[in-house]
Formats: structure tokens, C-alpha cells, sequence
């Protein structure tokens, strides 16, 4: 990533500095579910072909595991934009309409995750209803849902205070890299 690609950092604010402990506290549950899946992987693989015996419920686990490790970081990589962007026509784009579409983007993107994130509330509330549990472990399945809603809602937030930083001229626009 150029420099010129960093998301803009305005005067270090009281918002700031809450989305940098957030970065920290969501990125070190990031990196510790990350270590816990690779140690659940090797512990599996080595069980699977040394010993002719996998790891009971590791398919489980690890689903559970991936899903609550995208999750967790998806604040963090929203809040830094680092979303995988396809800029195909952002040549043919006039800078006056750039910001303004930043707004209105961000702001589509916040109504979808808010949508997401109560959807998968109530999906949660079902499960817990009917008691859903995985089929091998019986591990409970709404907490996950519970979970994947509440960092939904979180990622709601940071498109807010996106569209917000881009509507007062705080947020700079990324440029994409010139490819000659």
C-alpha cells in the first residue's frame, strides 16, 4: 500500500482515539482466535495422519472459529478502509463527485449492516429459542449469531463515522496507485 493510500487521520479526537483501542482490542481477538484455529488445525492434522485419529468436532470448531475471526475483524478493516476496492472507473470520476459519493456509499454501506446485524439478531433469538446446537459437539449456536450481530453493529458505527469524516472534509480520499 502507497502512502498516498492511508485513510486520512484527522487531529487525534476523542473518536480517534476510541477507534484505536478498538482497532487493538478487536485485532489482538483477531490474532488469538487466528493462533487457536492454526494450533486447532495442526493439533488435527498431526492427530489425522500420525495417530488415524482427527480431532473430534475440529470441522465444527473451526467453523465456529472462522466466523467469529472474519467478524472480529471487520470493524477494524472497515474503520482503515481496507476493503478490497475494484477502482475501474474512479479515472473517469470527477474529483467534485468523489467526495459526495464516499457519503452516499458509506452510508448504503451502514443501512446494509444495520439491516445485517438485526436479521442476525433475530436469528440468534430463534436459535436460542429452539435451543440449536451443533450436530457433533452440541455446542450452542446462537451465541455465534449473537456475536456476528453485535460487530455487525459495530461496522454500522464506523460506516457512519466514515460518511460523516468524508461529509465534513476530515476523511482524505484514497487514490488509487497510477499503473504505467
Amino acid at each position: 500500500m502507497a502512502e498516498t493510500d492511508k485513510p486520512a487521520t484527522a487531529t487525534a479526537t476523542d473518536a480517534d482515539r476510541f477507534g484505536r483501542v478498538l482497532d487493538q482490542i478487536l485485532g489482538g481477538l483477531s490474532a488469538i482466535i487466528l493462533f487457536v484455529l492454526m494450533m486447532l488445525t495442526t493439533v488435527d492434522v498431526l492427530g489425522r495422519y500420525l495417530f488415524n485419529a482427527p480431532l473430534p468436532g475440529g470441522y465444527e470448531i473451526t467453523e465456529l472459529m472462522m466466523a467469529a475471526l472474519v467478524f472480529a475483524a471487520m470493524p477494524v478493516v472497515t474503520r482503515r478502509e481496507n476493503h478490497i476496492v475494484i477502482d475501474l472507473l474512479d479515472f473517469m470520476m470527477p474529483s467534485a463527485i468523489v467526495r459526495p459519493r464516499q457519503v452516499i456509499v458509506n452510508l448504503l454501506c451502514a443501512a446494509l449492516c444495520a439491516l445485517w446485524s438485526w436479521r442476525t439478531w433475530t436469528l440468534g433469538v430463534r436459535l436460542a429459542g429452539y435451543n440449536e446446537v451443533t450436530e457433533y459437539l452440541n455446542l450452542p449456536l446462537a451465541p455465534i449469531c449473537y456475536f456476528i450481530s453485535v460487530m455487525s453493529g459495530f461496522v454500522t458505527l464506523v460506516f457512519l463515522s466514515l460518511a460523516w469524516r468524508y461529509a465534513i472534509g476530515a476523511a482524505r480520499i484514497k487514490t488509487s496507485m497510477n499503473i504505467s
